[in-house]
C-alpha cells in the first residue's frame, strides 16, 4: 500500500541491547588485543583479513607456523614448508606464539556467548585503520571514544525491534494503543491498582493475554509478543518467545568475506526462515 509506514509493535528490549553491545565489545576489545600480538608475531601490517583466517583455521598452531615461513621467506632446500613444520625446524617467536593460540581460545568463547543473541554480525566490518600507527575493531557502544559503526547500529536496531508489515496490522495496533491508553487512564484514577503484583487480580483474563506487558514506565504497554497473535501472525501460534528476531547466521561473524565499512548488510524483518524453530504450527 502506498501510504504504509511500519509502525514499532510493543517497546524495545534494551536489556537485550544492551547485552549484545556488551557482547561485541567484549569481542572487539579481545580482536583488537589479539591483532597487535599477530602483527608483532609477523612483523607485518595489519590485515584483518589474514587475522580472521587465523581465527577461523582449524588447526591455528601448524597456520601459525605456516604464514610465519611464507612472511619470512625461509626456505631448506630439498624440503616443504609442511616438512618444515612438522619438524620444527623455524624457531617462532615464542610468547606471541603462545599468547595468539590462548588468546584464540578466548575470543571463540566470547563469539560463542554473542551467538546466544541470534545477532551475527561480521567482525571483519568492525575493523578501522585510524592512522598509520592505530588500528583496532570496535562498535560505537564503545563510549567514550567517538567510533562511528552505522550498519552495526542499523542492524542491531531492527534486530531488537519489531514492526507490522502491512495497513491491516497498523489498524489493529491503533486499537490496542486506544485500550492501552484507557487502561492506564483507569490506573491513574485507581480503578486499576498500580502495582504489577495485582494486576492478575484486577486484571486477571486481560493478562493472561499475550498483548499486554508492564514497564516502569507506564502501568501497561503493548508487547512485542502481540507480533505472532492475529491479525500480526495468521499462520502461527505463539509457543516460545525469546528473541524472535534474528541477523545474520552464525558463520557471518567470521565471514571474511565482506569489506570493512563498505559492503551493505540487507537486514530482514520477515521471520519465514525461523518459523521451526520459534514456532508451532496450529
Amino acid at each position: 500500500m502506498e501510504n504504509f509506514t511500519p509502525k514499532q509493535i510493543g517497546l524495545a528490549d534494551s536489556k537485550l541491547e544492551n547485552a549484545i553491545a556488551t557482547a561485541y565489545t567484549d569481542i572487539c576489545d579481545q580482536a583488537t588485543a589479539m591483532l597487535l600480538i599477530f602483527e608483532r608475531f609477523f612483523n607485518a601490517q595489519p590485515d584483518p583479513f589474514l587475522f580472521l583466517k587465523f581465527v577461523k583455521s582449524k588447526t591455528p598452531k601448524e597456520w601459525l607456523y605456516q604464514k610465519f615461513i611464507e612472511f619470512n621467506e625461509f626456505s631448506v632446500p630439498g624440503l616443504s614448508i609442511d616438512k618444515i613444520v612438522e619438524l620444527d625446524l623455524i624457531d617462532v617467536p615464542r610468547d606471541d606464539f603462545s599468547a595468539l593460540l590462548e588468546q584464540r581460545k578466548d575470543l571463540l568463547t566470547l563469539i560463542d556467548k554473542a551467538k546466544e543473541y541470534r545477532f551475527f554480525f561480521p567482525l571483519a566490518k568492525l575493523f578501522r585503520q585510524v592512522d598509520e600507527e592505530i588500528s583496532d575493531f570496535a562498535i560505537s557502544y564503545q563510549s567514550p571514544v567517538n567510533i562511528e559503526t552505522p550498519e552495526f547500529d542499523q542492524a542491531l536496531f531492527y534486530h531488537i525491534r519489531k514492526f507490522t508489515k502491512n495497513q491491516e496490522e497498523n489498524e489493529a495496533l491503533e486499537s490496542i494503543n486506544k485500550i492501552i491508553e484507557g487502561l492506564n487512564d483507569l490506573v491513574q484514577m485507581g480503578v486499576i491498582r498500580n502495582n504489577k503484583l495485582t494486576y492478575r487480580t484486577d486484571l486477571e483474563e486481560m493478562l493472561d493475554s499475550i498483548v499486554f506487558a508492564s514497564n516502569s514506565d507506564t502501568p501497561l504497554s503493548i508487547s512485542p509478543k502481540l507480533a505472532l497473535k492475529r491479525p500480526f501472525n495468521r499462520k502461527f501460534k505463539y509457543a516460545r518467545f525469546e528473541n524472535a528476531n534474528t541477523f545474520g547466521k552464525p558463520a557471518d561473524i567470521l565471514n571474511i568475506n565482506v569489506q570493512p565499512e563498505t559492503v551493505d548488510n540487507k537486514i530482514d524483518l520477515e521471520e519465514e526462515t525461523l518459523e521451526e524453530e520459534v514456532f508451532e504450527s496450529e
